[in-house]
């Protein structure tokens, strides 16, 4: 990368705009955390804002998965900050080892972030469902909310609602009106200009409008948040760990809601940076450096952070992409600290809550508040958007009353019952019986008569989705419907996964259907694959027997079409011989004309795994099949090859080709030794010369095989397309 070729400015300018922003929102951020710590520690907290937007941006942009992200104070991080101080969890610690112990948590939480992603658990933690990221953001917008009503009423400490409405805890309307000057420039600055961000603006208009405003109502203004020292931050607190070891299983619960909700907002803003910079990030990598982000401003006393979507499309909109840009970003705060800590001292608290409160509003989830207008205008799921709106409320309320963690715990475990119960009843996908599904082995008039009437005593079960806990009863309670049903075939072919329940339901399936003296065939299984190998494990494939055991539901059709035909008694023998006066090639000619038919074919002995065409070839002629099978295959891209069919004694093989004259589709080979009379293209046309109304005869014939062939085919689509005839 060439030094200030545009690449270089675009990463300097993305990270100084970040910066800009960050720098407000930091300090906020930072006042929040310690806020339930009383007003003698607002100084340190926003030290400690500044500080965890520095060690978090800078390790996270050397080491993450994400260029132009930028990491620093979130406030989801802030509020779980403010909690742990607020809820007693660091009382039974010595007074004087508690706020090293808020930092060890914080480090502990990077730790903890860092196994995450060094065991590659990166892409699991986009599996929370939505609906519960959505609560937990409402409510944590919520409690920013409520916790900045004090700041922008000028009052100090907690006061209630009904104590302000009544007038009992008087309020500062100066400091309201300062508030609300700064919340409307934030609002409206972006419209006027879009080189300053509205964060800033607010913050210093604001900060003017505080000053100018003590003049007339001196002593009426609520509070600033006090001196911040400056100098180059050192690793003070990470000297004191070794103090706290003990307090270790104490700390690890909110260092793990820190692991794993910053871990859940730095891959939700990699998504977003992901669609604007058309990249693709390394979730466990961006894991690893989160993770040494936090714990490093753990080290140096500051606060937790993640990625933050918004100063990151600030930075991406500005031209940055590369790690240039947070690395940027992390040295112009350092700069402020070091130079101007003081200055920001004088910062006024109603200010930074009228940040904060801008901030909360545009936390506020857009997605389950447009739901709400489709619940109440013409949307068609109205009941999914009622159960999804009802799973966002319920954490929302959660998380704002009673704890977040217990939030996101119950959000989870609501959204894993909602799936289940969606998952239950859906596992049997289609049912179909063997007198609508035929194997792709050709059979003649009187098999398909015979497979007609007796083959709706095999039903084919297509499953769908994952066959587990929650839905394998489902499959069991569906094969004892089907109780008059000769032959059950389990078709796992959409089947997305198989746990030990479902396994063992198939067990209790075989069981019952062999006591029944019924049979159980399971398709779309592989031999020696990942499934095979499952059920082998559990003992399954034993108890079933491999034998039923088919890697594709064509020849696990075939497997039910052969016990049906070997039921019957009017079935003929199979694999016997056949006479050329016996096929339907022949119907309507009389012996003569057979005759001077069998004066034009070759007889041809073939032995078992022999050619009698390739694909890609020239038809030079087809076969006609009297003793033996015949199948046709296809190669796959995979090196393994599909049947398309299977021809036995009486079939007409290879006539396509012919009567295209275009190149073979598809190999043919003998599965045993056959038989075959061949008709070459230069004997077909002789015939038509010499004997045109035995090639009329023979060409009809051969069309209406055709014909019924295409007549089967069509059936079964329109089976399969769920319009059955």
């Amino acid at each position: 990368m060439k030094l200030f070729s545009p690449q270089v400015r675009g990463d300097l300018f993305g990270g100084l705009t970040a910066a800009i922003i960050a720098l407000p929102l930091a300090i906020a951020f930072g006042v929040l955390a310690f806020s339930p710590l009383g007003p003698e520690y607002r100084s340190q907290g926003a030290l400690a804002g500044l500080y965890g937007a520095i060690f978090t941006g800078l390790f996270a942009a050397l080491f993450g998965g994400t260029p132009s992200q930028v990491t620093g104070p979130t406030g989801p991080m802030t509020v779980v900050l403010a909690t742990l101080f607020a809820d007693g969890t660091l009382s039974s610690i010595p007074a004087e080892m508690r706020m090293p112990a808020a930092f060890m948590t914080i480090s502990l939480a990077g730790l903890l972030q860092g196994l995450l992603g060094g065991m590659r658990l990166g892409s699991l933690i986009k599996y929370i469902p939505y609906p519960v990221v959505a609560g937990f953001m409402n409510g944590i917008a919520i409690l920013i909310f409520n916790s900045q009503i004090g700041p922008m009423l000028g009052i100090s400490g907690a006061a209630s609602v009904g104590a302000i409405l009544s007038g009992k805890t008087p309020i500062s309307w100066w400091t309201l009106a300062t508030g609300l000057a700064t919340i409307a420039t934030v609002f409206w600055a972006p419209k006027i200009t879009k080189v300053v961000p509205g964060a800033l603006v607010g913050l210093v208009l604001g900060t003017a409008v505080y000053y100018l405003a003590s003049i007339p109502a001196a002593g009426e203004m609520g509070a600033v948040i006090g001196h911040i020292p400056s100098g180059f931050p050192k690793p003070t607190y990470l000297l004191l760990f070794p103090g706290l070891t003990d307090y270790l299983p104490l700390l690890a619960g909110p260092a793990m809601v820190l692991a794993v909700l910053g871990s859940l907002d730095s891959l939700l803003t990699s998504i977003v940076a992901d669609a604007a910079t058309r990249t693709r990030h390394n979730s466990n990598r961006e894991l690893l450096g989160q993770g040494i982000g936090n714990f490093a401003s753990g080290c140096f006393g500051g606060i937790a952070g993640a990625g933050a979507t918004v100063r990151t499309m600030v930075n991406i909109g500005a031209g940055g992409r590369t790690r240039l840009s947070g690395l940027t970003h992390s040295v112009v705060l350092l700069l402020v600290v070091s130079l101007f800590a003081p200055l920001a001292g004088k910062i006024p608290l109603v200010v930074l809550a009228g940040i904060l409160i801008v901030t909360a509003v545009r936390m506020i989830d857009q997605w389950s508040g447009s739901l709400a207008f489709k619940l109440v205008g013409t949307a068609r799921q109205k009941r999914e958007i009622a159960v999804n709106l009802g799973v966002v409320a319920l954490v929302t309320a959660v998380t704002v009353t009673v704890d977040l963690i217990v939030a996101v715990g119950i959000g989870l475990l609501v959204a894993a019952a909602l799936f289940i119960g969606k998952m239950r009843g859906s596992v049997v996908g289609t049912v179909h019986y063997g007198n609508t599904l035929y194997s792709r082995r050709e059979r003649s008039i009187q098999e398909i008569e015979i497979l007609d009437k007796g083959g709706a005593a095999t039903v084919i079960l297509e499953l769908h989705g994952p066959l587990f806990f929650g839905s394998a009863d489902e499959l069991a309670v569906t094969v004892r419907d089907f109780s008059q049903a000769r032959r059950i075939i389990v078709d796992f072919r959409r089947v997305v996964e198989v746990d030990s329940s479902g396994a063992r339901v198939l067990q209790l399936i075989q069981e019952e259907v062999q006591d029944s003296g019924r049979q159980l065939a399971l398709c779309s299984i592989v031999k020696e694959g990942p499934r095979w190998a499952f059920l082998e494990d559990l003992d399954i494939l034993k108890v079933i027997g491999e034998k039923f055991i088919f890697p594709d539901l064509d020849q696990a059709l075939e497997w039910a079409e052969n016990g049906i035909l070997w039921d019957s008694p009017e079935a003929p023998e199979p694999g016997a011989a056949m006479q050329l006066s016996d096929m339907e090639l022949t119907e309507g000619m009389n012996e003569n004309e057979i005759q001077t038919l069998l004066g034009h074919l070759d007889r041809l002995q073939i032995a078992r795994g022999e050619w009698l065409a390739r694909g890609g070839e020239a038809a030079t002629g087809f076969f006609l099949l009297i003793e033996g099978t015949v199948s046709a295959r296809v190669d796959l891209s995979d090196s393994r090859s599909r049947r398309l069919a299977t021809f036995g004694p009486g079939s007409i093989i290879g006539e396509m080709g012919v009567l295209e004259r275009r190149p073979r589709t598809a190999d043919l080979s003998a599965d045993s030794d056959i038989t075959v009379y061949h008709m070459s293209s230069q004997k077909l046309e002789l015939l038509r010369h010499d004997h045109p109304s035995l090639a009329t005869r023979l060409l009809w014939n051969l069309g209406r095989e055709l014909s019924r062939r295409l007549r089967r085919a069509q059936a079964e689509i329109l089976v399969l397309e769920g319009n059955p005839l």
